[in-house]
């Protein structure tokens, strides 16, 4: 074997290696942000799915904060988080009804679709990747029901685009 044909065998064996090292890391680093933002949805839908059990069903958005029809206590709450900021999209199904209640700054009118498993009670929620009702945005989202397993409640979606 010659010396020129060791030295490319040994510098395909540092590209390999380093092309391996390069792609594992980015799978750590993608798996890492997923796990994030897993239990950030967890944690904002079961918080919501308990306000909600607490305050009862939302009344339509138009509804100011405030007026005689507006939800009480931690539900209003939940409506004031809304911001410039915001990445995480929040709604409650009810059947085929939507009721948004957060929704991201950049989606555009883009909303995660409910997951097919249907939901989950609030002590065992489990996020996973959807496609969006309206565009080719994947979303990681929750959709969990209140502290009670009664199927007949509204349900609570909690989503964040993956980009």
């Amino acid at each position: 074997m010659t010396l020129r044909l060791r030295l490319a065998v040994a510098g395909g064996v540092v590209l390999g290696v380093l092309g391996l090292a390069g792609y594992l890391l980015i799978q750590s680093v993608w798996t890492a942000q997923v796990a994030q933002i897993d239990e950030q949805l967890t944690g904002a839908a079961r918080a919501a799915a308990v306000s909600l059990d607490v305050a009862g069903p939302l009344p339509d958005r138009s509804a100011p904060v405030g007026s005689a029809g507006a939800p009480p206590g931690a539900a209003s709450a939940i409506r004031n988080v809304q911001n410039g900021l915001n990445y995480t999209y929040l709604a409650v199904l009810s059947g085929n009804r939507r009721t948004v209640i957060l929704a991201p700054t950049g989606a555009a009118g883009q909303a995660p679709m409910a997951p097919a498993a249907g939901p989950r009670p609030s002590t065992s929620p489990r996020a996973v990747t959807v496609a969006s009702t309206s565009g080719s945005q994947r979303w990681r989202a929750v959709f969990v029901v209140g502290t009670g397993q009664n199927p007949s409640k509204p349900g609570v979606t909690a989503g964040t685009g993956l980009r």
